[in-house]
């Protein structure tokens, strides 16, 4: 099997007008901003995290979408009455609260301004909320049936 070689070009953002500049970039074509070269290494580290960090973020907000049908699949086993099989009905939402918990572990530390990590951070506690509740409801619904 052949590998595959990623193109991917890490940036340094001006500290003065917050452009995107090349690593080896010594000066700032828009403002004229010398860019010290430990500085820019250092930006293009925080800003290859901040766009791994944006980028998980996108695809576990993606999969909040499927609570919708979580929800509907859980109302249907319920109204069947197979106690069984609604055991099974909390696994559902235990993949999206475990990828919820594993963002925030790894990047929720993080301190960063940049407003689109800002907003992922923020959708992530939303996530992490819907499932954590959702998952709750379940146990829930379990135990009760179970009585």
């Amino acid at each position: 099997m052949k590998s595959r070689e990623w193109n991917v070009r890490p940036f340094a953002k001006c500290p003065n007008c917050g452009r995107l500049l090349r690593i080896r970039a010594e000066e700032c074509p828009e403002c004229g901003r010398k860019i010290d070269e430990q500085y820019a290494f250092y930006s293009a580290l925080v800003m290859t995290v901040i766009t791994q960090a944006c980028s998980f973020a996108n695809t576990i907000k993606y999969v909040d979408l499927a609570a919708l049908i979580v929800i509907g699949a859980s109302a249907y086993v319920y109204l069947v009455g197979e106690p069984t099989l609604f055991a099974f009905v909390p696994m559902m939402s235990v993949m999206p609260l475990l990828a919820v918990v594993w963002w925030l572990y790894k990047f929720g530390r993080y301190k960063f301004d940049d407003e689109d990590f800002v907003k992922a951070k923020r959708d992530m506690r939303a996530s992490l909320k819907l499932w954590l509740t959702l998952f709750v409801v379940q146990l829930i619904s379990v135990a009760a049936t179970w009585r």
